[in-house]
This record gives C-alpha cells, sequence and structure tokens, in this order.
C-alpha cells in the first residue's frame, strides 16, 4: 500500500498545491549532515585520493594476473579430428639436464615446440607433472612400466598414424625419454 492510498482527497489536493519552486534555506543541507553526523547515521567522507590509488593498483595487479598467469599455448584453430594424449617416460635412456639454466632451456625447447603445435590447430593442452606420485593396483602380468610419467600433451588429429607422427616430433624423444600415444575414447 503505497502514502498516497493513506491519504484522503482533501490531503491529496493539498499536497498538489504546495510549491515546488521555493528552494531551501541557507546552510539547510549542512545543519542536517551535521545532525546526522552527531546521531552517527553518516560519518565524513573519506578523501578519495588514497582509495582511488589503492584501487589503481589493485586493478593494475589483477589485470597482470590476467596477461601473465595463463602461459600455456592456445589453440589458433581447431580439427575436428580424434583426440589422443602424449605421454612422456624418463626411463633409463633419459637424459636429465644437469643444471637449472639447462632445464630451462630444455623447457622452453618443449614450450616452442607445443606453439608450434597450437599453431597448427593440433594441441589442446600439455603439462608437467610434478614428481610426487602414487602407484595403485599393478596387477600380475602387466607391460613392464616405461618409467616414470613427467608430463602429458592432449592433442588433436585425424587418426592414430598421423598422433604417432606428430609425437615423433617432441622433443622428449631426442633427450632419450620415450612417448606412449593413446587414444581418449569418448564417455557420452
Amino acid at each position: 500500500m503505497s502514502g498516497r492510498d493513506e491519504l484522503d482527497s482533501g490531503e491529496i489536493r493539498s499536497l498538489e498545491e504546495l510549491r515546488r519552486d521555493v528552494p531551501p534555506s541557507p546552510g539547510l543541507e549542512a545543519r542536517v549532515l551535521e545532525r546526522l553526523r552527531a546521531e552517527r547515521l553518516v560519518r565524513r567522507r573519506a578523501r578519495l585520493g588514497p582509495a582511488l590509488a589503492r584501487a589503481a593498483v589493485l586493478a593494475a595487479v589483477f589485470m597482470a594476473g590476467i596477461v601473465l598467469g595463463d602461459r600455456r599455448p592456445q589453440p589458433t584453430e581447431r580439427t575436428e579430428g580424434e583426440r589422443y594424449v602424449l605421454l612422456l617416460f624418463e626411463g633409463a635412456g633419459y637424459r636429465n639436464p644437469a643444471t637449472p639454466e639447462a632445464e630451462r632451456e630444455r623447457v622452453a625447447e618443449y614450450a616452442a615446440w607445443a606453439r608450434g603445435l597450437a599453431e597448427g590447430g593440433r594441441l589442446v593442452e600439455g603439462e608437467k607433472l610434478g614428481e610426487a606420485l602414487q602407484r595403485l593396483g599393478r596387477p600380475a602380468g602387466s607391460a613392464a612400466p616405461l618409467g616414470t610419467v613427467t608430463g602429458f600433451f592432449v592433442i588433436e588429429a585425424e587418426s592414430m598414424p598421423e598422433a604417432v607422427e606428430i609425437a615423433r616430433t617432441t622433443p622428449h624423444l631426442h633427450h632419450g625419454g620415450s612417448v606412449e600415444v593413446r587414444r581418449i575414447e569418448t564417455t557420452e
């Protein structure tokens, strides 16, 4: 129920006849604000300078996070092929980088390879895996392990032979590692 519904027709006519062009008396706003502050119903205006500076810094940090946060290569054009996972193993023949600088160079080499796949619309995803692992349930008679899985790439290819050809180009093979190519089955 609005306030107008509570008024009778005479009160409504009286309200409508009031002048609307009369300005408030000088100092009325200041007196009202002073009274509201005394009652602690409003606070003094904070200086905007420090607040704006903090907001600008937070916005800059946020934007830097967006720009720098995800450096994984993104595919430029997707194919309609099947998806395959390339599992990277470090077996007995794998040559680990001797120094942290050599490790950075190796990571840059893999990243450049992945960027090339992404530019060709073949790379879906790829990551280096951490050293911590837990193996569960290796049944007797299972295939001999290739070594430790240290990374993976998910690619798109038209067929298993094409996926294998892509896998042959990975720098991982040049460093003595091995790659297992597996088709990803759809589970719809």
